[in-house]
């Protein structure tokens, strides 16, 4: 029996991943495997994606604002409707003598033509509004994918499932599925996991490995939506719905992220802790974007989009398909560089 062959073939369980491997399919016309861990909805996530965030790089922001229009003319119609919100995302500092952060990422905005304002609370102390940000409900954006597209230009896949998972020095990836053979000739990985497992036990020049804690706490009356991102501390707060409920999270220990979470709610000590957990996630040590194929071939890897990820994959899904069409866009080629040579992705690949 002849190989089911794919384009890509993306490592990857979230909402990036996902939107990666529609824009592919809708725009460039690949064939596309989405080879995701097993996904728990009921599992605590560590954030919340949004369209913008507190960035300075006016390239970046220029990438943002063109993939929420493509997210936007895609999933703006009335039966997708639910696989976003529109919300008032809010940037702070914890120390105020770091406010000149804000002031940065204010004037990148104004250089971009985003709406923002500043707010001054009860405490005097002072934020930067961004109204109407596209932040992505994950569970119903999912499904709707998968109801959409299973089995019509994507193939959903579990990790478990693969088995005798091969790569070679071109970067083609073969896989086992229902003792039937799969083959991609390109591999795309947006897996926090994977990529920490890849880079382990190296010294990299670019990624590094972070852990941190998240909790969900509850409030003892309804409470108005929030987002908040505290831009020195990297404490994120968040809605995930209309309720009583907040999650929180840092790249820290529990004791970090109550001192820190304490600061940003006035009310933090009357709220009661109903989950707590710990994550790991990779970040790169400028704190940009970025994309890179390793130097023999083996795959691609994804990192540091942070809360915006999803959004530069209109982007990335460019970058990928210019490799075979045409040049490399210039902000990916400035935010690139050597993963790792001579690695093999095989044996990490295939185990869950």
């Amino acid at each position: 029996m002849n190989a089911e062959e794919f384009d890509f073939a993306i490592y990857g369980s979230g909402v990036d991943a996902a939107f990666l491997a529609a824009d592919l399919m809708q725009r460039h016309q690949a064939k596309v495997v989405l080879i995701r861990d097993h996904v728990n909805d009921y599992s605590l996530p560590y954030t919340r994606h949004y369209s913008i965030g507190p960035i300075t790089d006016l390239g970046t922001l220029a990438l943002l604002r063109t993939g929420e229009e493509n997210w936007l003319s895609t999933y703006g119609g009335r039966n997708t409707k639910d696989t976003f919100s529109k919300v008032d995302l809010h940037l702070s500092v914890a120390n105020i003598e770091n406010d000149p952060l804000l002031q940065f990422v204010e004037g990148a905005l104004i250089d971009a033509d985003r709406n923002c304002e500043r707010r001054v609370a009860h405490d005097e102390k002072e934020s930067l509004l961004i109204p109407g940000v596209v932040a992505p409900n994950r569970s119903a954006y999912l499904q709707s994918l998968f109801e959409r597209h299973s089995e019509v230009g994507i193939k959903f896949v579990d990790r478990r499932d693969l088995k005798d998972v091969k790569s070679n020095r071109t970067g083609q990836l073969s896989f086992k599925l229902d003792k039937h053979r799969c083959i991609s000739k390109q591999v795309v990985i947006l897996d926090d996991d994977l990529i920490a497992e890849l880079h382990a036990d190296q010294d990299s020049s670019s990624i590094t490995i972070v852990r941190g804690t998240k909790t969900e706490i509850r409030a003892k009356k309804t409470l108005p939506s929030m987002h908040r991102i505290v831009v020195d501390s990297g404490l994120k707060i968040f809605s995930p719905a209309k309720g009583d409920t907040l999650r929180a999270s840092i790249s820290g220990n529990i004791d970090q992220l109550h001192d820190h979470t304490n600061m940003e709610l006035k009310n933090y000590q009357d709220m009661r802790l109903v989950a707590q957990g710990h994550y790991r996630t990779v970040e790169t040590k400028d704190g940009t974007p970025y994309l890179a194929k390793e130097r023999q071939a083996r795959g691609w890897v994804f990192a540091g989009g942070g809360v915006v990820s999803p959004f530069l994959m209109t982007s990335v899904s460019d970058a990928l398909c210019a490799t075979h069409h045409g040049e490399v866009p210039d902000y990916w080629k400035s935010h690139s560089g050597t993963v790792r040579s001579g690695f093999d992705l095989s044996p990490v690949m295939q185990r869950a």
